[in-house]
């Protein structure tokens, strides 16, 4: 029960896509965009500190072919987080939601 709930409630994030499927779409960019570059400054730091840099590790992370599967890796989830800043913006200021205007709500009070 704890592992179903944890998949589904914070891994697929689906009380959002009970709201809308465009709000879970950018929900879903923003959270693991974010996710990944947390992930990969926290392994950068790990290299740059943990990691002597004359070692074998390092050289494959920093010159070698684990450059190109963290730059690649960087690019990726930074380019999600970006696409769904970029969706959250457009959904809230040109598709104008009925609870997102907030002179509809002016109205009713």
């Amino acid at each position: 029960m704890v592992f179903k709930t944890l998949f589904y409630e914070i891994i697929l994030q689906l009380q959002v896509l009970k709201q809308s499927k465009i709000r879970w779409i950018v929900h879903i960019f923003i959270f693991y965009g974010f996710l990944g570059l947390l992930l990969h400054t926290g392994i950068l730091a790990f290299l740059s500190h943990f990691i002597p840099s004359g070692s074998i590790i390092s050289k494959y992370f920093y010159l070698g072919s684990g450059k190109l599967v963290l730059d690649l890796w960087g690019d990726l989830f930074g380019s999600l987080l970006l696409i769904g800043v970029i969706f959250a913006i457009l959904r809230r200021y040109l598709l104008k939601a009925e609870q997102l205007d907030t002179i509809a709500l002016i109205r009713l009070l």
